[in-house]
Formats: C-alpha cells, sequence, structure tokens
C-alpha cells in the first residue's frame, strides 16, 4: 500500500523516535509529579497549598498539555502490526486503531484533571490525578519506533524493578493523602518525623533528615512491602511496624 503524504512511519522517521523518548520522558515526570500533588491532601484553592506543591502542579499541567500534543501526533504515525510484524501506513487503519481503542482515550482523559479542577472551581480533589496511572502503561507497550531498544535484555531485566518503583511511589503518595499518616502530620507536625543519623567519631556529628523526606520514605518502604507481598504485618494484628531506612 502506498505511503500517504506527510504520514511520519514509525521504523523510518528519526522525528517518530525523537517524539516517542520525549513522551515516555513525559510519562515519567508525570508519574514522578503527579502522586506529589496530592500526597498531603491539600487544596489548590486553598491558601495554605505550599508553594512547592504549586511550582509541581504546574509542572504536571505542562506534562499535560505535552502528553495531549503526542496524542494527537500518533494519528499520523504508521504502526507495526502486532503479529506479523509488518508496517501499517493505511490512515483509515491507524484512525481505526486509535479512536476504537479504550487505552487510548483513558490516556487522552487523563490530560483533563486539571481542565475539570478549575472549571468546578476546585470542587474536585487533586486526587483526580490518579486517573494518570494509565500512562504507566506507556513503559510496558513500549512505542514501536522504539522496538529495538524494547526487545534488549537489559530492559526486559530492568523493566520489572522500574515499574515496582513507579508503583510504590504512587502507592506511597496515597498513603500518605488517605492512610494514618497524613492524621498522625496534622497532629504532630513534620519534624516530629525527623531521622537523626549519628557521627562515627566525636567530631563527626552525623546528619538529620528532613521531617517529610523521612516520612516519604517510611511509606515508600511501606508501599514497596504491600506490592512485593512482604508486609511485616499481613494479617493486620495490630503490631507496629519499622521504621526501615535499610530495606530501602
Amino acid at each position: 500500500e502506498d505511503c500517504p503524504r506527510f504520514l511520519v512511519r514509525c521504523i523510518r522517521d528519526r522525528i517518530a523516535v525523537v517524539v516517542d523518548y520525549i513522551a515516555l520522558a513525559t510519562i515519567l515526570v508525570t508519574c514522578i509529579c503527579s502522586p506529589l500533588t496530592f500526597i498531603w491532601g491539600s487544596d489548590m484553592c486553598d491558601p495554605l497549598f505550599e508553594p512547592f506543591q504549586r511550582s509541581l502542579v504546574r509542572c504536571d499541567m505542562a506534562m499535560d498539555a505535552i502528553f495531549g500534543s503526542y496524542m494527537v501526533f500518533l494519528l499520523n504515525v504508521s504502526f507495526l502490526h502486532q503479529t506479523q510484524r509488518l508496517e501499517i501506513v493505511s490512515r483509515r487503519k491507524i484512525l481505526r486503531r486509535h479512536l476504537l481503542s479504550t487505552y487510548y482515550w483513558l490516556r487522552v482523559l487523563s490530560t483533563t484533571p486539571y481542565a475539570f479542577i478549575m472549571l468546578s472551581s476546585c470542587r474536585f480533589s487533586l486526587l483526580l490525578n490518579n486517573v494518570k496511572v494509565i500512562r504507566i502503561l506507556g513503559f510496558v507497550y513500549m512505542p514501536d519506533s522504539l522496538w529495538r531498544l524494547r526487545d534488549t535484555g537489559c530492559v526486559r531485566l530492568c523493566r520489572p524493578l522500574f515499574l515496582l518503583l513507579l508503583v510504590s511511589h504512587w502507592t506511597a503518595c496515597l498513603l500518605c493523602c488517605l492512610g494514618g499518616y497524613r492524621h498522625s502530620v496534622q497532629q504532630l507536625g513534620h519534624d516530629a518525623y525527623k531521622t537523626r543519623f549519628q557521627g562515627t567519631s566525636s567530631q563527626d556529628e552525623g546528619f538529620e533528615v528532613n521531617g517529610r523526606v523521612s516520612l516519604y520514605l517510611t511509606v515508600l518502604i511501606e508501599a514497596c512491602y504491600m506490592m512485593t507481598g512482604m508486609l511485616d504485618n499481613p494479617v493486620g494484628d495490630g503490631s507496629p511496624r519499622e521504621k526501615n531506612f535499610g530495606a530501602l
């Protein structure tokens, strides 16, 4: 079949590779920043909404705009047939593949949370950002232009651990927001969670870990335990869990 004019070839055109790398970088930034926007359950319209969270929201909005542009770009890019390994260049098949795909529309929907939040005058919580978790699948089903990379042994070996850390980070932020951690912070403040490491000698004063960082690492380790089925309290009998940096 003849290739339509101006169609981007996923195999031959370098622009497809560059754009797909940018899209993966955008997904990574989103997976890091987006959960942090709701980590303490703050509201965008709250006067107490902290400056660093506002910066995260601006960054997250920028990533949404870039990813939304990428979704439009995909409608003009050829793709590889899943079983026959043939490049499909038919515009009709390209559009049908995307526009009839639930996965495509879920990714499009993931670019709209801030529009809903702002149009509703902040009646929607920043927890609406959780719809963006669908983008993590971008690292599972890597773009067709990177077919050589996704089949390498290094990617196959490292991808499960990489995905585990991303999902654990997202889960940790949810635990901070919805679990007992948020209530503890409201009662005791972040300073109560500071961790002090003693020096190895009288001249070495050691160092102190910020309460926010210390609490986040504690919850991240908890999330890693949850994701791997290694909770120290799987039966839920109320025994305390250790604040363990060594596990990280």
